[in-house]
């Protein structure tokens, strides 16, 4: 009894191979790519978030009236 051949003759499996590796490294890449996008997004609006806080909270705290005469203490000439 003739079986049917196993495999197509005309497929080349190492060009099989090497397009599905780059399938897999493209998709990799894609992934790693939006994961890092989306950790950047995600760090700038937790860190804007932290900003606001702690300038509300520096606003909040009781700040003593400046005499007229007094100077700063840091100099602006240089």
């Amino acid at each position: 009894q003739e079986g049917r051949s196993f495999m197509k003759v005309d497929i080349d499996l190492c060009n099989l191979a090497k397009r599905t590796t780059d399938y897999a490294m493209l998709v990799t890449m894609f992934g790693w790519f939006a994961m890092v996008i989306s950790y950047v997004v995600y760090y700038v609006r937790q860190n804007q978030e932290d900003a606001r806080r702690h300038l509300e909270y520096l606003k909040s705290l009781p700040s003593k009236p400046k005499k007229p005469d007094e100077t700063d203490d840091i100099s602006t000439v240089v």
